[in-house]
């Protein structure tokens, strides 16, 4: 499978100060060349599993992920995964009716799930 890039926001939590966090995907694993964060790979099952793991290292890293996938109210279904390999998922909102969202998309802040 060919890389795909993409472009997220990333908030440093210190500060405040956002800067667009550059990434490729292939569906199964996801890695980072930045001047400010590093350089790293991350692999799963799905988009969403390797997300998961970037997510963690950027906020272990004082980074704060602007986008879908660090949201605490989206989860992924095994029939969802299966068709979109991770990178559409559900928002747990059943007055809604559970939307749909690309994983990298811009979410609020306030829809964020900052990690202990």
């Amino acid at each position: 499978m060919r890389k795909i890039a993409k472009y997220i926001p990333v908030k440093k939590l210190a500060n405040g100060e956002l800067k667009s966090l550059e990434l490729e995907h292939d569906g199964c694993s996801i890695t980072i060349a930045s001047s400010f964060i590093g350089g790293c790979s991350f692999s799963g099952s799905n988009l969403f599993d390797s997300f998961k793991k970037l997510n963690t290292y950027l906020q272990a890293n004082g980074w704060l992920p602007l986008c879908n996938g660090a949201r605490g109210d989206v989860m992924l279904s095994g029939g969802l995964a299966d068709v979109s390999g991770g990178a559409m998922l559900y928002v747990d909102n059943k007055e809604e009716g559970y939307p749909l969202v690309y994983i990298f998309d811009t979410a609020q802040e306030s829809d964020i799930k900052v990690l202990a």
